[in-house]
């Protein structure tokens, strides 16, 4: 299903999985508010997120995107949880990210890729689960992922967490805020040995979120209007007529 995760804030594009493979090309363009007319490049810059980008059963139906630089999206990096890590200093042991990027057309095109099997728990619900520092993710329930991330406490069957989501996203930094990106969704091709038959209605979910940045703002400190002058002093009473 297309449109908004249930239960959260990310945005979902499903393919279906066809052995060949299947890949779709979105425009992400930004509207005014309740309208369908473009805004135009932004004043600042902002980040795409894309997560769970990850394969199937024997590593069929590998999931990957694609963005390619041109005079609309202007320059932009995609970047892991490996770098987030670094940039922000967050202290060893960190995450690394299972999620490959490669180049092509002399570095114009930039390609993410899944590397590890997905489960479908796993997959995140909203931007919160990554933006936080690795030690403030929690863990959450669901079937034994191998190697187990954390410990099973308090009766949970905690076997993935987190930080199995934080390994699978990236970040597309456009730092000139332009106002529209194309983004290339793909599937791989399924070996005929690989999963079997397909089964019917068979898809897989891309999600996605954007986040602005703002700039520090400066206002010109307004100060109240000075009172107003006392008035003049009263001039002396003029003196008696003489007798």
């Amino acid at each position: 299903q297309n449109g908004r995760v249930q239960d959260g804030d990310l945005g979902v594009v499903n393919l279906a999985i066809v052995a060949s493979g299947n890949e779709c090309e979105f425009l992400y363009q930004f509207m005014l508010s309740g309208t369908h007319t473009p805004v135009g490049n932004l004043s600042t810059g902002y980040t795409a997120f894309f997560y769970d980008l990850d394969n199937g059963v024997n590593e069929p139906s590998t999931e990957s995107i694609e963005l390619c630089k041109s005079d609309q999206t202007g320059p932009f990096e995609m970047t892991t949880i490996e770098e987030a890590c670094r940039d922000q200093g967050q202290p060893d042991p960190c995450l690394n990210t299972t999620v490959n990027v490669s180049s092509h057309g002399s570095g114009e095109c930039l390609v993410a890729y899944g590397t590890e099997r997905g489960y479908g728990f796993d997959n995140p619900t909203n931007q919160s689960q990554i933006l936080q520092p690795v030690a403030d993710m929690v863990p959450v329930d669901g079937v034994v992922y191998d190697p187990p991330i954390c410990n099973v406490a308090n009766g949970r069957n905690c076997t993935t967490s987190e930080r199995v989501i934080a390994q699978r996203y990236i970040n597309v930094t456009f730092t000139e805020g332009p106002g529209q990106f194309t983004v290339t969704y793909r599937l791989g091709q399924i070996p005929i040995d690989g999963i079997g038959q397909i089964p019917p209605r068979a898809g897989r979910n891309f999600l996605y979120s954007v986040l602005g940045t703002y700039p520090s703002v400066f206002v010109t400190p307004q100060y109240p209007c000075p009172p107003p002058s006392p008035p003049p002093p009263s001039p002396p009473p003029s003196p008696p007529p003489p007798s």
